[in-house]
Parts: C-alpha cells; structure tokens; sequence
C-alpha cells in the first residue's frame, strides 16, 4: 500500500519524532530564548499588537501573531473549567508552571517542522526527482537539527518551513515560469523573514528562479521586470504586515539600540529590529558556521555533498 507509506514518511513519522518529547524539561526551557511566548503574551497583556522593538523581544511578530489565538483559547477554557477567575490569575498559573503556555507553543512549532517534509517532497518532485524525493523527505523527517529546533518554541523550524515552500515555488517557476510560482516563493521568502531576521536570506531563492526562468530575456523583458516586481512587493507586504508592523508604527531602530550597532555600522550593515544584519562574506563566519554545520549533522551535510556531485553530473 504505497499511499500508507507514503502517509507513515511523510505525516506521521515526522509528527511522531517531534511530539513523543515536546514537554521535556517538564515544559521548562533550558535555552535563554522564549522570545515568541514572552513577547505574545506582553502583547495580550498589554492588548498592543504593534510594540516597540525591545519592548518584549528583538525577533519579527509573525509566531506571536500565530501563538495569540491559541492562547486566547486557552486562557477562555481555563475560565470555562475554572482553573482560573481572570487574566491576574492566568498569569500568576503561568509564572508557577511556565509548561502552560511553553508547550503549546512547541506543538505549533513541531507541526511546522512536520508540514516541511511534505513540502521538501514536493520541492524534489517539482526538481524532477523520484525515488530521491523519498530520500529528500526522510531526511527532513529525521535529521538531527530539524527534531531538535521542532521540540523548542523558537523560530527556526518556522523559518525552514517558509524557506523549503519558497524553494519549491522558486523550482516550479524555475521550470515553468509560472508568475504565481514567483510570488508564492516571494510571499514564502516574506513569511520566513517575519519568523526571524535570518529569514531575510530567503529573498535569494526568488531571486536565483527569477534568473533562471525559461522565458527568455530578449522579447520579453518586460514581462519578466514585471514578475520580479511582484515577487518583491509580495515580499515586502508579508515582510511588513505579519513580522516588522513596528516601522509603519514606530520607525526604524537606531544603531545605537541595536546590540553591536556600532560595529555594525563600521561593516556598513543595517538594523532590521533590534538585531543587526551585515552583508559580506568573512572567513571566520565561514569557518564558525561549517563547524556547527558539521557538528549537528554531518551525515546529511555528507549526503547533500554527494547530492550535488550526482546533480552536476546528471546531463
């Protein structure tokens, strides 16, 4: 029964690896980062759904917009069952057992971190791969990295789904030069930057598909300015609305509120929140990156090595 396996690999496996220890700790978090329950509750609590930078967190505001409703939720059954009369005693239940509002927020994040190994699948198919798109899914299923960030509320499997859905929007306009195709990859490409910062990298993905479009430049430079000009504006929309709302509402954040702002300002980088982003290749960023790479995973970092020495030589 092809259709069960390919349910066990591409649902329930994943789902399994990441939900069997979602409450470790015993919901406690042993990483200094609970940016995205601390600054959706700070919004609730203050019902400010546009806060200033560093008023509760430095990370974009798309996972707390996300945990908002489910605390909501939560926090109206508890009335419901009586576990608590109003919002002081909500918040008093949390500060005894932060598992409260740590775990559901894992869950959100686990079942992002699931929903990418059926989105690698698609991207591999839409590559033209076949028995390699299984191997491509397994791999996203079980990788070492991706089981570790999904069992943590924090932002990074969030940005991997967002960045493998614009990878396989960018693959399909690549190959068909689907307009949809392209801005699908650039409001993806957006999502994954209003996760965190790093999404920003994911602009390249459109970008690289807007470059290698079939449709030819000569007679059709328009259409493909055009295209392009989409996929950006639906980038900035998404960028603006769901993760970085504070500069409509309180400006950019000036270097000097910015960890490294000075620093920074020497690399000619810029502020995107309260984080710094510099441009630039370094060898010591290399070097620093390719050893936590390896690290983690090296056996998928060998495979992905090995994939792309099959995919240069495949005529």
């Amino acid at each position: 029964m092809r259709w069960l396996a390919a349910l066990a690999l591409l649902v329930v496996l994943p789902l399994a690896l990441r939900l069997y220890a979602i409450d470790h700790g015993d919901g406690g978090s042993y990483v200094p980062d609970s940016h995205v329950v601390r600054q959706a509750l700070g919004m609730a609590r203050d019902r400010d759904l546009v806060p200033p930078v560093g008023k509760y967190s430095t990370y974009p505001n798309l996972i707390p917009y996300l945990l908002l409703p489910l605390y909501l939720a939560q926090y109206l059954l508890g009335l419901l069952w009586g576990a608590w009369k109003d919002a002081a005693e909500f918040a008093a239940a949390v500060a005894k057992d932060p598992a409260l509002v740590a775990v559901p927020a894992r869950v959100v994040i686990a079942l992002f971190s699931a929903a990418t190994t059926w989105v690698v699948w698609r991207a591999a198919r839409a590559a033209g791969l076949q028995q390699g798109a299984w191997v491509a899914a397994w791999l996203a299923a079980t990788s070492l990295l991706s089981v570790q960030f999904a069992t943590h509320e924090r932002p990074w499997a969030v940005v991997s789904f967002f960045g493998a859905l614009s990878a396989w929007a960018a693959i399909v306009h690549a190959r068909d030069a689907q307009p949809r195709a392209l801005v699908l990859s650039g409001l993806a490409a957006g999502a994954a930057f209003s996760a965190h910062q790093a999404g920003l990298g994911t602009l390249f993905l459109p970008f690289a598909a807007w470059l290698l479009s079939p449709r030819p430049w000569r007679g059709a430079l328009l259409a493909r300015v055009r295209e392009g000009f989409y996929a950006v504006l639906a980038f900035a929309v998404v960028s603006v609305v769901l993760g970085h709302p504070y500069w409509l509402v309180h400006g950019l954040t000036p270097a000097e509120a910015v960890v490294g702002g000075a620093q920074m300002q020497q690399l000619n980088g810029l502020t995107v929140g309260g984080m710094p982003v510099v441009f630039g290749l370094r060898v010591e960023s290399a070097e620093r990156l390719i050893g936590t790479i390896l690290g983690y995973d090296p056996v998928l970092v060998l495979l992905a090595v090995l994939g792309l020495v099959l995919a240069w030589r495949t005529p």
